[in-house]
């Protein structure tokens, strides 16, 4: 009898155990470990201050930003500098030290950067646009130091040196108007871009002809003294630039025309299939229209639908996409350096 008393008991004490494991194994199963993790990014400094935008010879740090959820309910985030970086595309124009990406000095504006951010399992690609400061390209004197990039800006306010002729200027390959060697010139990727863009057009239906592409800093000189001759300086001064101001002696811009205006350089060319066209198609061959209608006072030159100045497919899309002039463009978000 003693024996069956004790058998029962020990049972008894395996039973109560086991429950009490069981339970506490069920409760630490039920236990949630909190803060729970509830979204992971990535940011950086540079779009705080103005997008995804960043500036030759700009430096910025990319760090992992974790979303948390405390017991409570309430949000939190933290950041991490502890990620891995892999340059995906413009290898040439970075340098990478851990998390920190310093881009070139010698960059232009639209070129895209493509970088893959890896934090534990979670990777995003992030993409960032190369945008110059032009005030960082321009002397004591307002002669613009840039002046060999695509992307350089020449106005009223920004000149070209006096003596600059582009080293790679090549005879335009589409019809033109002008028997002129000089201005039948563009710099090779404008021309070959120009090119294209004819071509195309010619597919739609439309035929373009060229008619000034690069002009001296001389012939550029006497066509404004002749301007102010005929019609005046104030007059002059809407319609034609004083030599070492004009976009033509970059070798990127070109005025063009067609036969629905008399191959003449005219406001109504805008209005005419082969303007429409060319405004709506011009990016994306690398070019816009340099001065649109309703930006005279920004851009200091009368509406002219003609001129096309060439910046490359990226830039170019980008400014067509904004609706913005080239001064309004890098004006808005600068490039902070």
């Amino acid at each position: 009898m003693k024996k069956i008393v004790l058998v029962m008991i020990i049972i008894s004490l395996l039973i109560t155990v086991s429950c009490s494991t069981r339970n506490s194994e069920t409760d630490n199963t039920n236990k949630t470990p909190y803060p729970i993790i509830e979204k992971i990014g990535f940011s950086s400094d540079t779009e705080v201050k103005k997008g995804n935008y960043v500036a030759p010879g700009e430096t910025f740090t990319i760090r992992a930003l974790i979303v948390l959820k405390e017991k409570d309910g309430s949000i939190s985030t933290v950041e991490d500098d502890d990620i891995s970086i892999e340059i995906i595309n413009s290898a040439d124009y970075l340098s990478l030290k851990e998390n920190i990406i310093t881009v070139k000095e010698d960059v232009t504006s639209g070129v895209i950067i493509s970088l893959k951010a890896t934090y534990e399992s979670h990777s995003e690609t992030l993409s960032y646009f190369i945008k110059k400061n032009p005030d960082n390209h321009i002397d004591s004197d307002g002669i613009v130091t840039d002046y060999e990039q695509t992307d350089c800006l020449v106005n009223k306010e920004r000149s070209l040196p006096q003596d600059y002729v582009p080293d790679d200027l090549v005879h335009i390959e589409v019809p033109s108007v002008l028997t002129n060697l000089e201005v039948n010139q563009l710099r090779k990727s404008a021309s070959d871009a120009l090119t294209d863009l004819f071509e195309e057009a010619r597919t739609a239906g439309y035929t373009l002809k060229a008619r000034s592409g690069y002009r001296s800093y001389s012939t550029q000189k006497s066509l404004f003294n002749n301007s102010v001759a005929r019609n005046g300086l104030e007059h002059a001064k809407k319609y034609s630039a004083p030599p070492g101001h004009s976009e033509h002696q970059t070798g990127l811009a070109m005025d063009i025309t067609s036969e629905s205006v008399n191959n003449q350089l005219y406001d109504s060319f805008g209005a005419t299939p082969e303007g429409i066209w060319v405004a709506e198609n011009a990016h994306l061959f690398g070019f816009i229209i340099r001065y649109p209608e309703g930006k005279e006072d920004i851009t200091g030159y009368e509406y002219e639908p003609w001129h096309l100045r060439y910046l490359g497919i990226e830039l170019a899309t980008d400014i067509y996409k904004t609706g913005l002039t080239m001064e309004e463009y890098f004006r808005e978000n600068p490039s902070i350096q």
